[in-house]
């Protein structure tokens, strides 16, 4: 009797929600890890600090919160009914962090991986901070695209394949300096959720990865910032309250010093042909906390890249006229969005979170040519290029809490996209004034995104499921609408507190794709979506994974497997140019993939040092009816091998050393092999009836009326060579008496001068055709200097 009432009192249960924040800035703690009782039940906070747990009533016991960077909570707790409670954390110092503690990269599984903080992060690098996507380009799965570009491919995927999210926008451009730089400040992220598989049902679009981004909300008790003076740029930042405990900001300007060094060196010298280049990054985050329940946010983002070459020479043409060609070509792309969002916590453990968003990518290119003679104009050629998209989003999603097994949530996601693939125009006055010849193309498409997930994840502290669905429909001005069903499953097993072992599957539909598959930002990203002729891209993917962690050695293995259908390439055997005609012919479609691979990451955490190691086999193939006779072949990421080391050590208290190792099988490329003579056909297109010697005169010009062509009859038939380099960094960090610290450092990228080949490329010579190689990235090195306030 006793034993059945005691049996009874305590199957009640009660819940108790609230959120995690940092104890001086009153920022919310996103992946903390909230125990209770022996540790063996519990639960992350969310991506707003949010938590939710089913608890015995009236009984106290132990509430334990920890988190990276963080001193551990435990306290005591007892409550009668649902309540609301909020914790804070206490930051630990940096000088008190030892180097396992410095590893803000949680892998969670083979599939997913969370990055904390990532401003602490010590890597070796030629930039003056921790670029984000250099640091996922070392995780297994990954392979990065051209050397020292942040393009990635995940699983065999391409590189517009990866949906990268900044606080619930999806990106279009992530890179600047042709991609040698991403567009992340790591002063402004809090947290970063990459996925590989296993995807949750809120995310959809793309079918390779997920990248997703949450920045911080700015200190809402003290000013802080921070200045950083790099090699190739600088940044300023601050953050503070607007009304104390309240309402903050955090706002971050960053910007390249490349074209001030230029502007210097051209006061000593003067070069026909002028460069200048920048780049710039501008974040801006208000929070505005209304009451406990209700918050308030305000995000902006503005950044962008500006190329200009200019040229003016002088010389005799064949009249013995003076003559001058000048030139001038402005290139501009980059990435602005502003979004609203309010946050609401309603009791036991139910939170909504909607969001209204405006986001644009443009690319525009000018150029400008002109060649007077003897004063008076001979011929002009005026000519503009552009890509945009524009996206108008609204975006819904609840999150409920049901007790300490059950969790559920659902959304809704709207989204209005127009899409400018081809823009372009050209004015021309031909050579002997025979008069002015204009053309021009643009080609604009509407499309309504709209889509329902829904998921449930259930947990008994041994297993774990999460099965869930999205729907979407895409539709289409004018053309054919689809509807995509997308299921997925994920299933956890911890085998024991140090052992675990999970199985996912995951479909994914895309239905917005790039061109632009070099991994370079110099190359327009030409963005189209699914017509009648071009459908939805579709990837099935299978996982599986085990996870081992003890004594500061964790192992994580895996394997997967990934089909892909309806995908699309352009025929680089055929060629390539959208801007005149119909812009889907030059466009392979219906194309099939497969991908598979093994994964394997090691890392072993001592007081003063920390080893890492990352190694994947992988391979990826692909097939159009259009290239390669429709036979399969070696996809551009194929690489089978991949591996990265990493080594840091702690010399001291202020002062880390860092070594990076890199080697990759080398990447399949497109070579012609064979080569024919035919007509020469100059830059500017001249009428017919112009003499060979006209022809001469013009810039860069050719003895010969005739010049050899390279024939590529077969798609990514040659491979690079190998892939390998070490880099090296030092960085020492120093606290005054005022409470600033500083930061200063250097790193050297590619210490044994290894000669890797950044482009292979066909070229005939007298004794035939030849492969020549490309080199970009010799031994560098960079210093910084960083002062936080």
């Amino acid at each position: 009797m006793l034993l059945g009432t005691g049996t009874l009192v305590h199957a009640q249960r009660v819940n108790l929600s609230g959120k995690v924040t940092d104890r001086f800035s009153d920022e919310r703690v996103i992946g903390a890890v909230v125990m209770f009782g022996n540790g063996t039940k519990g639960t992350y906070t969310n991506a707003y600090g949010h938590f939710s747990l089913s608890i015995p009533i009236n009984e106290p016991f132990s509430l334990k919160i920890s988190m990276l960077g963080y001193h551990p909570l435990d306290t005591m707790v007892t409550i009668g009914s649902d309540a609301i409670m909020d914790f804070n954390l206490e930051p630990k110092q940096l000088e008190t962090i030892t180097v396992s503690e410095e590893r803000p990269v949680q892998k969670r599984s083979s599939s997913q991986v969370r990055i904390t903080s990532p401003d602490r992060l010590n890597l070796p690098s030629l930039k003056p901070e921790v670029d984000i996507l250099n640091l996922i380009q070392l995780q297994t799965g990954v392979q990065s695209g051209l050397e020292g570009s942040v393009g990635f491919s995940v699983r065999g995927g391409n590189n517009d394949q990866n949906l990268l999210i900044m606080d619930n926008i999806p990106l279009y451009n992530t890179g600047h300096f042709a991609g040698f730089v991403s567009i992340f400040d790591p002063f402004a992220i809090n947290t970063v959720d990459f996925y590989k598989g296993g995807f949750p049902a809120k995310y959809g679009g793309k079918i390779s990865s997920v990248v997703d981004i949450y920045l911080r909300e700015g200190d809402m008790q003290e000013y802080h910032g921070e200045v950083v003076l790099g090699t190739f740029s600088g940044k300023i930042a601050m953050e503070g309250p607007i009304i104390k405990g309240k309402s903050s900001f955090l706002i971050s300007y960053r910007r390249s010093t490349i074209d001030a060094f230029l502007k210097g060196l051209y006061l000593f010298q003067k070069p026909e042909d002028k460069f200048l280049y920048r780049y710039h990054d501008i974040n801006v985050k208000i929070n505005h906390k209304v009451n406990p329940k209700d918050h308030l946010y305000l995000s902006y983002y503005s950044g962008g890249d500006r190329l200009e070459t200019s040229g003016d020479q002088v010389y005799f043409g064949a009249d013995d006229h003076f003559k001058e060609y000048t030139s001038l070509y402005d290139n501009d792309w980059g990435n602005r969005f502003l979004s609203f969002r309010w946050n609401r916590t309603f009791s036991k453990g139910l939170f909504l979170n909607t969001t209204v968003a405006y986001s644009n990518f443009h690319y525009d290119l000018t150029s400008r040519d002109r060649m007077v003679d003897n004063g008076q104009l001979e011929f002009f050629n005026d000519t503009y290029y552009g890509v945009s998209v524009r996206d108008m989003l609204i975006k819904s999603e609840l999150d409920y809490v049901l007790n300490s097994s059950w969790k559920f949530n659902t959304g809704i996601n709207f989204t209005n996209h127009f899409f400018v693939p081809v823009d372009w125009f050209q004015n021309q006055l031909n050579s002997g004034g025979i008069g002015n010849a204009k053309d021009s193309n643009k080609v604009t498409l509407g499309a309504n995104e709209a889509s329902w997930y829904a998921q449930a994840e259930y947990s008994n502290g041994k297993v774990e499921i999460s099965p869930g669905v999205r729907i979407s429909t895409y539709l289409l001005s004018g053309e054919n609408d689809y509807f995509l069903f997308e299921p997925r499953l994920k299933v956890r097993f911890n085998i024991n507190e140090n052992v675990d072992i999970e199985a996912n599957y995951s479909r994914m539909n895309q239905t917005v794709h790039s061109l632009n598959t070099s991994g370079t930002s110099l190359t327009p990203d030409i963005w189209i979506p699914v017509t009648n002729d071009i459908r939805p891209s579709s990837s099935d993917q299978v996982a599986l994974s085990y996870g081992f962690g003890q004594d500061g050695l964790n192992i994580v293995m895996g394997g997967y497997y990934k089909t892909m259908n309806s995908l699309i390439d352009y025929n680089r055997v055929k060629g390539f140019g959208l801007t005149k005609g119909n812009w889907e012919d030059a466009i392979a479609k219906d194309g099939k993939g497969y991908a598979y691979g093994l994964e394997l990451s090691a890392e072993k955490s001592f007081e003063k040092s920390f080893i890492e190691l990352n190694y994947t086999y992988s391979r990826s193939f692909r097939k159009f009816d259009e290239i390669n006779n429709g036979e399969y072949y070696p996809y551009s990421f194929d690489r089978p091998h991949n591996l990265n080391l990493g080594y840091q050590f702690k010399l001291g208290k202020q002062s880390t050393i860092n070594f990076q190792w890199a080697y990759q099988t080398g990447q399949p490329l497109t070579i012609g092999d064979q080569y024919f003579k035919v007509i020469n056909n100059h830059r500017f297109y001249l009428n017919n009836d112009l003499s060979g010697q006209e022809n001469y005169y013009l810039p860069n010009p050719d003895f010969s009326v005739y010049e050899k062509v390279i024939l590529i009859q077969k798609q990514n038939n040659q491979r690079m060579p190998d892939y390998h380099r070490l880099d090296i960094s030092y960085s020492h960090n120093k606290r005054w008496k005022n409470g600033w610290q500083r930061t200063v450092g250097g790193s050297i990228y590619n210490v044994y001068n290894r000669q890797n080949a950044y482009y292979i490329y066909s070229d005939v010579t007298d004794k035939g055709m030849v492969l020549k190689k490309l080199t970009l990235f010799p031994i560098l090195p960079s210093l910084f200097y960083k002062i936080k306030f």
